[in-house]
């Protein structure tokens, strides 16, 4: 089979920490692999992504499990490297491959045969529109609830305070 990519990163990451690993090869020659380890915090992120410009990676491939890849995602997007987010269940069917090390070279063996399919990920400002507009729901749901808790606190406080107050609102009182 062909390889489609000369260098390729797969990775896999976790609340914890981020493993890469990088599989290259120039001409025949059978392909070379190192790994790294970091940390999930963003001055990690940013020496991922040196490490990666350094080493001179054409393609990530990395799980799309959880939300944790979507930092790195974004730190590799504004590096200008190109990323595949593939889902986890379509690269997992082969069992053996327990660990976050195996995981990543898993991908980029898969990667470098064009053997994944990336995900859609829309682009970033759809991205952040989603963000906001999935926090505004969430708040007008929390003020819904707040509500109606008030109204049973209400309700089973004098059985019929609530509900005069609410009525007494609506129409003016009778003479």
């Amino acid at each position: 089979m062909q390889a489609l990519y000369r260098c390729i990163a797969g990775m896999d990451a976790s609340i914890e920490c981020c493993t890469s690993s990088r599989f290259w090869s120039s001409g025949q020659t059978a392909p070379k692999k190192s790994t790294s380890a970091l940390l999930a915090l963003q001055r990690d992120r940013r020496a991922l992504v040196a490490w990666l410009v350094e080493l001179g990676v054409e393609l990530v491939v990395m799980e799309s499990t959880g939300i944790y890849w979507k930092s790195i995602y974004s730190t590799l997007e504004k590096a200008g490297i190109p990323a595949h987010v593939v889902n986890a269940r379509h690269v997992k069917n082969v069992p053996g491959r327990k660990t976050d090390l195996s995981d990543s070279e898993w991908l980029a063996r898969l990667g470098r045969y064009g053997l994944v399919k990336p995900s859609f990920i829309p682009p970033e400002d759809l991205r952040e529109l989603r963000v906001v507009s999935r926090y505004r729901d969430k708040v007008a749901q929390t003020l819904a609830g707040e509500k109606n808790r008030l109204h049973k606190v209400l309700d089973d406080a004098g059985s019929n305070s609530a509900r005069s107050s609410r009525t007494s609102m609506a129409s003016p009182p009778k003479p």
